[in-house]
């Protein structure tokens, strides 16, 4: 099962013109199961996405990224895994931020408005790794090797 976001944007279709759109998506506790499909890029006018303590999986998608308006951004409470998207730190706009409660890994994107947010923004995610979390992302721990 899939999350599906149908986006419209021809002429004979529901938002025929670019205000149409609107710019909050609050999807927060709806036990919304699967991925965020990679259209969700196309929504450009989007200022808030909240789509909060559902239990969506996978990565996040890097299409994100093109949400430019992006003001609020909250994806806590889910079940995404994978790294965040570097080029998040893009989003210029980026005010709010929260992806605690995931299985996120990797490092912390640094640029942007990534040092802006509060270390809660990334709580329950144990394998993330940067300054915000005071976890060195360049110590990889080796276990025993045979001789």
């Amino acid at each position: 099962m899939i999350f599906d976001l149908t986006v419209y944007i021809g002429p004979s279709h529901q938002y025929r013109t670019h205000t149409a759109f609107p710019i909050a998506l609050n999807l927060s506790g709806n036990k919304l199961t699967g991925v965020i499909p990679p259209d969700i890029g196309q929504l450009k006018a989007l200022q808030l996405l909240d789509i909060s303590s559902n239990s969506l999986k996978g990565p996040i998608p890097s299409s994100m990224c093109n949400l430019t308006n992006l003001q609020v951004l909250d994806l806590s409470n889910n079940n995404f895994i994978g790294e965040i998207p570097a080029a998040l730190d893009n989003l210029s706009f980026l005010s709010a931020f929260n992806i605690s409660k995931n299985n996120l890994e990797g490092p912390i994107p640094t640029g942007g408005q990534f040092g802006t947010f509060p270390n809660s923004s990334f709580d329950g995610n144990p394998r993330l790794c940067g300054h915000v979390v005071n976890k060195n992302c360049g110590t990889i721990e080796a276990g025993p090797t045979d001789p």
